[in-house]
C-alpha cells in the first residue's frame, strides 16, 4: 500500500477498528490493480517468446529446407557457361574490376532452376513460329527497328549459328544462341573503337558509346571491363553492361544473368553485342556460400574446373577473385562459382589461368562427373 493511501487514512477521524478495515480494503484494491498489469505484461512476454520460437522452428524445420543439388557436369559444360580458359598474362592487377570489392560481404546467393535444361540445345530443329517470338522479344531489348525476317543458308554450320532464322536491319543481324541469349552482330561497315591499354580507357570509350547509340538503354548502367586474353602482350577486353543495384547480390545477378556483353574484334572495334536474360523466376532459395578460404582449400585439394589443369600451390594464387554464375543452357541449375587466378609457368614463361570452384557449400551438393 502506498504512502498516499496511508496519509489519507491517517487524516480520517474514526474509531481504530474502522480505520483498520479501510486500510485493508485499500490495500486489497491496490493489489487487484497491480496484478492485471503484471499478468498482461507476462502474457505479452509469453506471446513474444512463442512468436520467436515459432519463427526459429519454421526456419529450421522441414517446412523450408534447401534442396541438395545434383551436380552432373564436365569441363565442357562448365567452361562454356561461366568464362574463359585463356592465358591472361602475368599482371594480376588487371584482374581487379568493378564488382570485385562488392562481393566480400556475400554469405549466400540464390540458385535458380533452369526450365530449359531438358530442351534441345540446337534451335535449328525448331520451327520458325517457335523462334520468331523469342527473336522479336530480344529485338526489343536492343531497340532494333525496321528489321526483316531472314534465313541462313541451309548448308551453314548449325553449331555456329544454332537457329536458321534471324532478324536483319541496316545495322546488323540478330541471331539466337539459345532461348535466353541472343547476339546482335554488327555489319562490317560499322566501326566503333572500344580499344584501350587500360580498363579506364575502355570504360571511358564505352560511356561515349552508350551516349551515342541506343542499342543499350539502362538508366544506371554498371560498366565492368574484364581481361579475357592477352595474346602477344596485347590486352583483349570483354565489356559487361548491366543495371547497377544498391544490393551487391542483385547487382551480381543482373550482371551475370540479365546483362549485355560487348565482344571486341582483334583491333578493339565492337564486333557484337550479346544479351543474356536468364529466367530467374524459379529460385530454389538462397544457398550459403563457401568462404573465400573454404573455396581456396577446395582449389588446393583439386576440386576445381577445368579438371585437366595442373594442381595448384597456394603461393601462386592471386589475391583477386570474383564470383560468376554458370549459364550453360543444358545445366539443371544456374550456380555461382568462385573464379580464381593461378600463376602458371611453362618453359620459363609465366601467365595466369582462371580456375573455377563451385561457391555453394558442399553440404548442399551431390557432385557427379559426367
Amino acid at each position: 500500500m502506498s504512502k498516499q493511501y496511508q496519509n489519507e487514512v491517517s487524516r480520517i477521524h474514526a474509531d481504530p477498528q474502522f480505520k483498520e478495515q479501510l486500510k485493508q480494503q485499500m490495500a486489497q484494491h491496490e493489489t487487484m490493480r497491480i496484478f492485471p498489469i503484471r499478468k498482461a505484461f507476462a502474457a505479452f512476454i509469453a506471446c513474444l517468446l512463442l512468436l520467436v520460437t515459432s519463427i526459429y522452428a519454421y526456419q529450421h524445420s522441414s517446412h523450408s529446407p534447401l534442396a541438395v543439388l545434383s551436380i552432373v557436369s564436365n569441363d565442357e559444360q562448365v567452361l562454356s557457361g561461366i568464362g574463359n580458359s585463356f592465358s591472361l598474362g602475368n599482371d594480376d592487377s588487371l584482374f581487379k574490376h568493378q564488382t570485385s570489392d562488392r562481393l566480400k560481404d556475400l554469405d549466400a546467393l540464390p540458385v535458380f532452376a533452369n526450365p530449359y535444361a531438358q530442351d534441345s540445345l540446337y534451335l535449328s530443329t525448331e520451327p520458325d513460329q517457335a523462334l520468331i517470338p523469342i527473336l522479336e522479344t530480344m529485338a526489343a531489348s536492343f531497340h532494333m527497328q525496321d528489321y526483316q525476317i531472314e534465313h541462313f543458308d541451309e548448308t551453314a554450320d548449325p553449331s555456329m549459328i544454332n537457329a536458321n532464322v534471324y532478324l536483319q536491319n541496316k545495322d546488323g543481324k540478330l541471331i539466337l544462341y539459345s532461348k535466353t541469349c541472343a547476339s546482335f552482330i554488327l555489319d562490317e561497315d560499322i566501326s566503333i573503337d572500344l580499344s584501350g591499354n587500360t580498363r579506364e580507357e575502355v570504360i571511358k570509350k564505352t560511356q561515349q558509346f552508350l551516349a551515342r547509340y541506343d542499342w543499350i538503354s539502362i538508366q544506371d548502367p554498371l560498366i565492368d571491363v574484364l581481361l579475357i586474353s592477352q595474346p602477344e602482350n596485347k590486352n583483349c577486353w570483354q565489356i559487361c553492361i548491366s543495371e547497377n543495384k544498391a544490393d551487391a547480390a542483385e547487382t551480381l545477378i543482373q550482371q551475370q544473368l540479365h546483362g549485355y556483353t560487348l565482344s571486341l574484334a582483334a583491333d578493339g572495334t565492337l564486333d557484337a553485342i550479346t544479351y543474356q536474360t536468364v529466367d530467374t523466376s524459379h529460385s530454389l532459395g538462397n544457398y550459403p556460400l563457401k568462404t573465400k578460404q573454404e573455396a581456396l582449400d577446395a582449389l588446393l585439394e583439386g576440386d576445381y574446373y577445368p579438371t585437366y589443369q595442373s594442381a595448384v600451390d597456394d603461393n601462386v594464387i592471386s589475391d583477386h577473385y570474383e564470383i560468376v554464375y554458370g549459364q550453360m543452357a543444358t545445366n539443371a541449375y544456374y550456380l555461382p562459382y568462385y573464379k580464381f587466378y593461378v600463376l602458371m609457368t611453362i618453359h620459363d614463361v609465366s601467365f595466369y589461368m582462371p580456375y573455377y570452384v563451385i561457391a555453394v557449400q558442399d553440404v548442399y551438393l551431390d557432385k557427379e562427373t559426367a
